[in-house]
C-alpha cells in the first residue's frame, strides 16, 4: 500500500483529528524540542500514522510507552496542549501558571528575573504544581532559583524572627545564616522550631547553670536582666548598651565552683565585684563615697571641711 502523501491526507482517530505527516513532524519538533524529550519517541508517531490507528489503538499503545509510564499526567497534558500553542485553553493555563508563580514569588519575598519566572511557570504546568497539595514543590523551586536581590516576604519575616531570638540570647550569626534559615522554613524543608532550638543550644552552652530555663524558652537576656540593671546603676552605664555577652555579666553568670559545677554569682556578690571594677572609680557614686570617707577621717581628727 502506498504511503499517504505528505500533506492533505487526514489521519483519523487522533486529536486533533486531521493531521498530515508533515504536521505531525511539526508537532514533534515544536513540542519535543522545547521539552527535550527523548527523540526515540518519534517512531511512535510514525507507527500511528503508518498503521492508521484509531483512537482506541492510540490509547492502548500510548499507555505502553516508557515515557508515558515515567511521566505524570500533568506532563502528558502539557505535551498535548503545547502542540497547539494558540489554543485558548492552553493560553489560559499559561497565564494562570504565570500568575501563580508571580504571587508566590511576592509572598516568599524572593527576587527572580523574568526568565526564571517563565521557566517556573512552564514547570508549574508540567509538574502540576498549581494543585494545593503540590504548592510546596513550587515554593521549593522558587527558593532554589538564582536571586537578583535581597529577600523580603516570608523569608525575611522568618529570618528577622530568628535573629531576634538570637539577639535575646546573646547568640550572633551573620545575615547569610538567617537568610538560609528563612529560606529553609519558607520552603517547608524545616520548621522554625528547629532553628530556635539550635540557637538556644548555643546560648545554653554559654550559660550552663541556666541550661534548662533557656531550653524551655527563657531568654538569656531575661535571665541576666537583674545583673544588667545592677551594672547599669553601679557603673552608671546605659543599660541599652549592655547585654548578656558583656564580659562582666558573662563572668558573673557562667562561672564554675571548686568542684567544676556551673556557678552563677548571687547579686550581692556581683555588686561587690562591680565596686571593685576600675570603671566604678569614675562614677558619681564612687566620688561621693571617697568624699564622704575623706570627710569622716577629717572629722576623726577634729577637722571640718
Amino acid at each position: 500500500m502506498a504511503s499517504p502523501p505528505e500533506t492533505g491526507q487526514p489521519i483519523t482517530g487522533l486529536k486533533p483529528d486531521r493531521l498530515s505527516r508533515g504536521q505531525l513532524r511539526d508537532l514533534y519538533e515544536m513540542t519535543f524540542e522545547k521539552l527535550r524529550v527523548d527523540p526515540s519517541f518519534l517512531p511512535f508517531f510514525q507507527k500511528a500514522y503508518d498503521g492508521q490507528w484509531n483512537r482506541a489503538k492510540w490509547d492502548v499503545e500510548w499507555q505502553k510507552l516508557e515515557w508515558v509510564k515515567n511521566n505524570k499526567a500533568s506532563v502528558r497534558e502539557y505535551l498535548m496542549l503545547a502542540a497547539n500553542p494558540d489554543n485558548a485553553d492552553f493560553k489560559q493555563k499559561q497565564a494562570d501558571a504565570a500568575e501563580n508563580v508571580r504571587r508566590r514569588v511576592m509572598t516568599l519575598g524572593v527576587n527572580l528575573s523574568p526568565e526564571e519566572q517563565a521557566i517556573l511557570s512552564k514547570q508549574t504546568l508540567m509538574e502540576g504544581w498549581g494543585a494545593p497539595e503540590q504548592a510546596y514543590l513550587l515554593d521549593q523551586a522558587i527558593l532554589a532559583s538564582p536571586q537578583t536581590g535581597d529577600y523580603g516576604g516570608d523569608v525575611a519575616k522568618n529570618a528577622t524572627a530568628l535573629k531576634a531570638i538570637a539577639q535575646a540570647n546573646g547568640v550572633y550569626y551573620d545575615d547569610s545564616y538567617f537568610d538560609s534559615a528563612g529560606v529553609s522554613i519558607a520552603s517547608r524543608a524545616t520548621e522554625s522550631s528547629y532553628w530556635e532550638k539550635k540557637i538556644r543550644e548555643v546560648a545554653a552552652s554559654q550559660l550552663p547553670v541556666f541550661k534548662d530555663q533557656i531550653m524551655l524558652g527563657l531568654n538569656a537576656n531575661a535571665i541576666a536582666s537583674p545583673y544588667l540593671k545592677d551594672m547599669s546603676d553601679i557603673l552608671e552605664l546605659n543599660i541599652n548598651d549592655l547585654d548578656v555577652n558583656d564580659p562582666t555579666i558573662m563572668g558573673a553568670l557562667s562561672g564554675y565552683d571548686s568542684k567544676g559545677n556551673p556557678y552563677a554569682m548571687n547579686r550581692s556578690e556581683f555588686r561587690r565585684v562591680l565596686r571593685k571594677d576600675k570603671r566604678w572609680m569614675e562614677t558619681t557614686d564612687a566620688q561621693n563615697s571617697i568624699t564622704n570617707a575623706a570627710s569622716g577621717v577629717l572629722k576623726m581628727f577634729g577637722i571640718s571641711n
